[in-house]
């Protein structure tokens, strides 16, 4: 009961101290709104330019020919880790010379921290609930901002194909390195079973390809002698490595048609276009901050100056 008692009596006096000192508080409260209002005026004005897109649901483009349905989470969340790469980030920094635009000075031993710091705050990556991604840039320049957030779908393109075919170069350089010695193995091997078997009437062949034949033999004739057989034996080597080859072949030229193949595009929902409406600073918040803030801090102030006074005396 005390307890409540002693909040009942400081809750009436705190109000009291409000009406007796009101004149007080609205000076204080004007004067501080109309700080805020002039510096807000002189804080460089910035401005917001957004894009919005999709990802495609598959990087094949037979699938997005077949299928070109926008892309899921997956894919949302895999584009959103490309785009807050640091080669993105890098990029943008050398167009746009954002060292210099930030002012920051490289003999500072935490420079890129600041600078990656300012720019993870004006240019954003969000997904959305519908699974697109907005891409939004802020800076002092309208054109500018549309530019950077324009230039990120580009090098989003560019980072993508690099990224997604570079395993398969390296699977081309190597199925091209396996072919070649296939097809010397069987150069060789070739010649050798040509002049073997060119008389024999247990051995036929099948033309697969303008230079090597499949050989089929009858097993029972070449078993007779322990030539046929070591025939036998190296016409099966040399159906395995010819079988191995084509094999081989057939992954070389999908490599090789991957390679020159691009990557379906995301889907540009909306490009970014410059906004001349300032972003930032707003009015409305700063004034509004300045109002409650003020507020708050004067009257509790005067309250404690009562409080204290009530104590000396």
């Amino acid at each position: 009961m005390e307890i409540n008692k002693t909040e009942t009596k400081d809750f009436v006096e705190f109000f009291s101290v409000i009406k007796q000192n009101y004149r007080l508080i609205l000076i204080f409260i004007s004067c501080s709104c109309l700080a805020v209002a002039i510096g807000t005026y002189f804080i460089p004005r910035q401005y917001t330019s957004s894009a919005i897109i999709y990802p495609t649901f598959s990087n094949s483009l037979e699938d997005v020919i077949r299928n070109p349905q926008f892309g899921s989470d997956v894919e949302a969340d895999r584009l959103l880790q490309l785009l807050e790469s640091r080669s993105i980030r890098d990029s943008i920094v050398r167009k746009f010379d954002l060292v210099k635009y930030y002012d920051i000075d490289k003999s500072d031993r935490d420079w890129q921290f600041q600078l990656t710091k300012k720019f993870q705050k004006d240019i954003t990556f969000t997904k959305t609930a519908l699974m697109s991604l907005v891409i939004s840039a802020r800076s002092r320049d309208p054109e500018m901002s549309a530019q950077v957030v324009n230039e990120i779908i580009l090098l989003l393109s560019k980072i993508r194909e690099k990224l997604f075919k570079r395993n398969v170069y390296i699977a081309l350089a190597s199925f091209k390195k396996e072919f070649e010695a296939l097809k010397s193995g069987l150069d060789s091997m070739s010649g050798v079973l040509n002049r073997m078997t060119r008389t024999r009437k247990d051995v036929q062949q099948y033309l697969q390809t303008e230079k090597y034949v499949s050989l089929i033999f009858d097993k029972k004739q070449m078993a007779d002698d322990d030539a046929g057989k070591a025939l036998q034996l190296a016409v099966n080597q040399y159906n395995v490595k010819l079988s191995w080859l084509y094999d081989v072949q057939n992954s070389l030229k999908y490599a090789a048609l991957m390679s020159q193949r691009p990557l379906p595009s995301v889907y540009v929902i909306e490009s970014a276009e410059p906004s001349y409406n300032k972003s930032y600073p707003n009015y409305s918040i700063n004034l509004l901050i300045a109002f409650s803030g003020s507020s708050v801090f004067i009257s509790f102030l005067l309250f404690l100056i009562q409080k204290i006074r009530n104590i000396l005396a």
